[in-house]
């Protein structure tokens, strides 16, 4: 009886997703050294040297906008450049580009870095930029512990139903009708060992469903949520605990037989 697995499909979609997230997690850090490169003085200096400017360009006939480009204009550009196509990557639509700095980092610096608002970085607003992209790497590096963790679960477990059900196969070449009394109690407790294995499975997979991945003591993601995120298409949620379960019913299945087997002989 050949046992339904989604293990290799799980391990394939947390592979796709680490992926994706060391990506991402790589962009971010891109984007913060480029942010964290930029020069910007202070408000006031700020102020001065954009008018200054403006007056300068106004005589030539000029676009302060046209001719300019501000620490503003290189942080957009950085972000479109490092960031945004993974944000973006797997929505179905254009999404503007000020909606997805809002969604990354957040409103008062997507207000900040609108080009309407008519204003250029600070080192207080460089501050801010760097330290919000901090916070998303340590989400990100968050994540991807949790998905190597996910990935020692998967194969784990992957590689207890390979060699139990390895055994179920090269044993059920043999009838029990040529099994001997003692030849069926072997078969009887090597099958119960095997059970042990999927309960002693089952219990890991339960403690690493239950647990939470932390870094620095600032991010905590629960296992339980990611994996909500990872297989919410897939035909189980939870496809270590479905396989083991199906796979240690068929190894009671198997017991029951060699019982009534041991039943007959007395």
């Amino acid at each position: 009886m050949p046992i339904e697995t989604h293990i290799d499909s799980a391990l394939t979609r947390v592979e796709r997703e680490q992926t994706h997230f060391d990506a991402e997690r790589r962009a971010y850090e891109r984007f913060q050294s480029g942010v964290a490169s930029l020069s910007p003085q202070p408000a006031t200096a700020t102020s001065t040297s954009q008018s200054a400017a403006g007056e300068t360009l106004s005589v030539a006939g000029g676009s302060q906008h046209d001719a300019v480009t501000t620490d503003a204009d290189r942080v957009r550009e950085l972000f479109t450049e490092t960031v945004r196509p993974h944000s973006v990557a797997d929505l179905d639509t254009e999404e503007p580009l000020l909606e997805t700095i809002r969604e990354e980092l957040g409103d008062s610096l997507a207000f900040v870095l609108a080009p309407e608002t008519d204003t250029d970085i600070t080192p207080q607003v460089q501050n801010a930029i760097c330290s919000k992209s901090q916070e998303r790497l340590r989400e990100l590096t968050a994540m991807s512990s949790a998905l190597d963790r996910e990935t020692e679960s998967l194969q784990a477990a992957a590689r207890d139903c390979q060699s139990v059900t390895g055994w179920v196969e090269d044993h059920n070449e043999t009838s029990l009708l040529g099994l001997g009394f003692s030849e069926l109690q072997r078969r009887h407790e090597q099958l119960s060992a095997h059970r042990e294995r999927c309960e002693e499975r089952l219990l890991a997979r339960q403690e690493t469903i239950h647990s939470t991945t932390s870094r620095d003591a600032q991010v905590g993601l629960e296992h339980r949520s990611l994996l909500m995120l990872l297989y919410q298409e897939f035909p189980v949620s939870y496809p270590i605990l479905s396989t083991v379960t199906r796979l240690d019913a068929l190894l009671a299945d198997c017991q029951r037989s060699v019982r009534d087997h041991l039943t007959q002989r007395v």
